[in-house]
């Protein structure tokens, strides 16, 4: 499995493919949202917003794919950079479900993790739903400490790089 960076040297498509990616896995998330914050994420994440993304129009914005061996999408990971406070938050890690527990989620959050630090950042986020306890084992046993909840369904965990 190879973590590339989404930019203007991914092929087209894995750019396309990126909106039914969403489609498919956001289903087997029912437990953790509801239908109208499905839909949500949905309507944000067309193949526009994905266009923009790979010709850098969002530079604030970036997006780690994980390929598997047979070149097949197989996570992602989605990120914002606030450069004022030299902070980065990943906001959306999705694994396909087929390919959960095979350490691509590990992976990508390694490669996040790697990217923030030689980008200087002294701190890395997670957003995650409190429901959501596999993501939340995932993170703690990597470092992240939970560090706020930001509502009663939201929760943020961090990593101090520095």
């Amino acid at each position: 499995m190879i973590i590339e960076k989404l930019d203007r040297d991914t092929p087209r498509e894995y750019v396309e493919l990126l909106p039914s990616f969403y489609r498919v896995e956001i289903q087997g998330l029912h437990e953790h949202y509801t239908t109208e914050e499905m839909q949500e994420i949905l309507r944000a994440r067309d193949l526009d917003y994905f266009r923009r993304l790979a010709a850098n129009r969002e530079p604030r914005r970036s997006v780690l794919l994980a390929i598997g061996v047979y070149s097949n999408l197989e996570g992602v990971l989605e990120a914002s950079r606030y450069t004022d406070s030299n902070l980065q938050i990943g906001d959306v890690l999705w694994v396909l479900a087929k390919s959960k527990g095979h350490g691509i989620g590990t992976r990508l959050l390694q490669e996040y993790i790697s990217r923030a630090r030689s980008e200087d950042c002294d701190i890395v986020g997670l957003t995650v739903k409190g429901t959501n306890t596999k993501a939340i084992e995932l993170y703690q046993r990597l470092g992240f400490n939970h560090a706020k909840d930001l509502d009663k369904d939201r929760k943020v965990y961090g990593l101090r790089l520095k």
